[in-house]
């Protein structure tokens, strides 16, 4: 997905980015995709530095300093008369010294009546797990008082959230608003950004302009299929304790619990005792026609699901890894497709799907779960490839219990 596809840029759009971490990176990234479409002009209202080289199909403009280093904002008179004569306008509405977080002034954001998109940047790469200080703040001791920071404080996502819950990066434009979420390169940036995104009030963009990638983050369910009957091992082997008092289904849940998923459904049969504990997010469904096969899960779990992407964990993969999980989220976001871990050619479970799949598998009959969504869209299937199968068997008898004990 390109960066314009991403924000969903049209044709006379006008787009100010705000925050720190890679606002005139974006702008430019922008500028360049939307001038193979049409005509761009590049601005700003407060100040920017003069581009080196000229750039087919995109006019920079401003009031260009002594130095001819930067260029300062237009009059709004004169903004306004730039209206209609290109086909897309960027502008960069504030400005942090080259740090990643600021605190902003009365005046701040400079964002134009005329604008219908803004972008709020920030980069986990170079701020996340970072102490906040001088470092790393423009503007720090206003940032500090209003934060209440008493020193030494770790930027961890649940500050980020709040971040961008009281910071003014849009101030009050009542139009259509995005954040990107930069520098997403490696695993653990992808999970704190996805804690982030996950909580977020406004829709959020993940990538890296580094590594040119941007794609719009899908607020994702986890639904767990509880509902089998477990006729291999003679009993519910759900309940079975495996290690440290904790039963099979336990440990499933103690994991997806850690994760960024805004809703978790367990189907089950009986079962109603092992969220009792849980966080808000988790909620039991009775599977009351288990009988009939694995998809009345599958489509119960549907149901329930109020967000964009959907995972289908089975309960009895108890070795499953968090970081397998959300390496296979991450392949998710970016490619929106069905995705699936794969081990030497050969698919296995947990599947997540895209929204646009689930009225697919609402019509589901019999026991055939989420297999024949895939057949029918193979060229849709994301395989994600990993060196060992052990994490994701099923563990249906006493001895699969004994070899992975």
């Amino acid at each position: 997905m390109s960066f314009a596809e991403a924000f969903d840029i049209q044709p006379g759009d006008i787009i100010a980015i705000t925050g720190g971490g890679g606002k005139t990176s974006l702008m430019f990234r922008l500028a360049k995709e939307l001038a193979e479409k049409g005509s761009v002009l590049v601005t700003t209202t407060t100040k920017i530095f003069a581009p080196k080289e000229k750039m087919p199909g995109i006019t920079v403009t401003g009031k260009l300093s002594e130095d001819c280093r930067k260029f300062t904002s237009l009059d709004d008179e004169e903004l306004e008369a730039l209206k209609g004569r290109y086909d897309y306008i960027l502008m960069e509405a504030d400005g942090s010294k080259m740090k990643p977080m600021k605190w902003w002034r009365s005046y701040e954001p400079v964002i134009p009546d005329m604008c219908t998109k803004v972008i709020g940047v920030i980069n986990i790469a170079i701020s996340y797990g970072k102490v906040l200080d001088e470092g790393l703040i423009h503007r720090y001791r206003e940032f500090a008082e209003h934060f209440k920071l008493q020193g030494g404080e770790v930027l961890d996502a649940k500050f980020y959230i709040r971040y961008m819950k009281e910071g003014k990066f849009f101030d009050a434009f009542k139009g259509e608003r995005f954040f990107y979420l930069n520098g997403i390169e490696t695993l653990e940036n992808f999970t704190a950004a996805a804690f982030i995104a996950s909580e977020a009030e406004i829709p959020a963009v993940l990538g890296s302009i580094r590594k040119n990638e941007a794609y719009r983050y899908k607020k994702t369910d986890a639904v767990v299929m509880a509902s089998g009957f477990s006729r291999r091992m003679g009993k519910n082997k759900l309940t079975m304790e495996l290690s440290e008092g904790k039963r099979m289904i336990d440990l499933i849940l103690e994991k997806l619990e850690n994760l960024p998923f805004n809703q978790v459904a367990v189907v089950g049969r009986e079962l109603e005792k092992v969220i009792e504990k849980r966080s808000k997010r988790f909620e039991y469904i009775e599977n009351k026609r288990a009988h009939l096969g694995q998809s009345e899960s599958v489509k119960l779990g549907v149901e329930q699901s109020r967000n964009e992407g959907i995972a289908f964990f089975p309960g009895d993969q108890p070795y499953l890894t968090e970081e397998s999980i959300m390496k296979l989220m991450w392949e998710f976001q970016k490619s929106n497709k069905i995705t699936t871990p794969s081990v030497k050619g050969e698919r296995f479970s947990p599947v997540f799907f895209p929204e646009d799949l689930k009225t697919e598998l609402l019509k589901l009959e019999g026991d055939t779960g989420g297999r024949e969504i895939i057949r029918k869209n193979i060229d849709r299937v994301n395989p994600v490839n990993f060196e060992n199968s052990s994490e994701f068997v099923d563990i249906d008898t006493q001895g699969d219990v004994e070899i992975r004990g």
